[in-house]
């Protein structure tokens, strides 16, 4: 069982998140290619990239329903093929439009990818297991962000970004095959003891999601798109040095996936709340710091990032332990849909903020600002969901 687990079911599903998790992060290293090649604005940049977090959250709407009733293979088979036909759309477009409808697609396909890995483990693994799973899946995603900062800017150097995308749209139809071929496939049992509407209308549900939304939002378009103008903007860095820093936050993602659902894993007398309590009050101490101005040793900031960053996602547990597991399809694509539709705001209204503060200021103190604003966003949600909205 734990062989047909990790190689037929775990594995394939896995590597459908690292190429989902690739596409994600590979903004931060194209955005200057494609911001010198075709002389697009901030604002411009963040709608195309944010595109991807808008159609991935559209298509949570049905997708919990076709996870619980039609299972994760036949769900996750159909979607990523999807996202080839969007990466071969991206290498071939030469306007705005094309790379807005291209980023769409490519989110469309990838949307079932975390979310049905996460049905998978629910289908075939006892309860106390989840959390350690659920970071060895996130640990996959991590693999694909690492592999989207200093390899992607060496293979683009010498290939170019087209080509990237045909790669990676060819590896895609690949797992695509594994997954129809390989994957095992049964019959669901399926739940009406909670519609949606009554999961995401629902106190208790806001109360374990609330500031997860806000932290992993933010911590997302970051990670996937505006560290790399920090970098250069800020601190006018060359872009093989901002690939590695990169590369740096993409490893410290990926190690952090994996540690906190390992630190939950061992830690019997601490709730999984209080171990995400923590991991997001260090996050906000890291962006106060980047608030007040505080630049120096990007390496260490960044890689303190990429671990409290991904505390949050303890979030997937706490939930999928709160309901009953034949509509944690449901559940967990609720929380991805707010999650991913915030992002595709914050991705936007970030590069807004930063183009709005540079005109009267320096890069160095828009960001600061920018770093600020949504800072008190989450601060404020905190307070509200947890010491607020709770008691009401």
């Amino acid at each position: 069982m734990k062989f047909k687990f990790l190689f037929r079911l775990f594995l394939p599903f896995a590597l459908g998140y690292f190429i989902s998790y690739c596409f994600r992060s590979v903004n931060a290293i194209i955005v200057i290619p494609l911001r010198e090649e075709f002389l697009f604005s901030n604002s411009q940049i963040g709608l195309m990239t944010s595109m991807y977090f808008f159609s991935f959250a559209l298509m949570q709407i049905p997708l919990g329903k076709l996870l619980d009733e039609i299972g994760p293979k036949k769900t996750n088979f159909f979607f990523l093929l999807i996202s080839s036909f969007g990466a071969f759309f991206f290498s071939l477009s030469d306007s705005f439009f094309g790379f807005l409808v291209s980023r769409a697609l490519i989110g469309i396909g990838v949307s079932a990818a975390l979310m049905s890995s996460f049905k998978i483990i629910t289908i075939y693994q006892p309860k106390e297991k989840w959390t350690f799973w659920n970071g060895c899946i996130l640990f996959f995603g991590g693999l694909g962000a690492m592999s989207a900062t200093y390899p992607v800017e060496v293979f683009i150097e010498y290939f170019g970004w087209r080509s990237f995308f045909l790669f990676f749209g060819a590896f895609n139809l690949l797992i695509c095959i594994v997954i129809y071929f390989f994957v095992p496939d049964k019959k669901y049992k399926v739940s009406s003891s909670f519609s949606l509407l009554e999961i995401i209308l629902s106190k208790k549900f806001w109360n374990i999601v609330g500031v997860s939304i806000l932290v992993q939002s933010f911590n997302m378009s970051v990670q996937t798109l505006w560290a790399s103008p920090w970098l250069y903007d800020v601190h006018n860095f060359s872009t093989q040095k901002v690939s590695k820093i990169l590369l740096v936050l993409a490893s410290a993602t990926t190690l952090g996936f994996f540690l906190w659902g390992y630190i939950d894993s061992i830690l019997k007398n601490v709730s999984t709340k209080t171990i995400f309590y923590f991991g997001i009050f260090c996050f906000f101490l890291l962006q106060i710091y980047l608030s007040l101005g505080f630049i120096s040793n990007p390496y260490l900031i960044w890689f303190l990032w990429g671990i409290f960053g991904t505390s949050a996602s303890l979030t997937f547990a706490i939930l999928s332990k709160s309901y009953p597991p034949e509509v944690s399809g449901r559940v967990t694509t609720a929380l991805n849909f707010f999650i991913f539709m915030y992002s595709f705001f914050v991705q936007w209204f970030f590069g807004f903020l930063v183009d709005f503060y540079s005109t009267s200021q320096n890069f160095m103190v828009s960001y600061q600002y920018t770093f600020l604003c949504f800072l008190l966003i989450q601060v404020t949600g905190f307070i509200f969901f947890n010491l607020l909205y709770y008691k009401k």
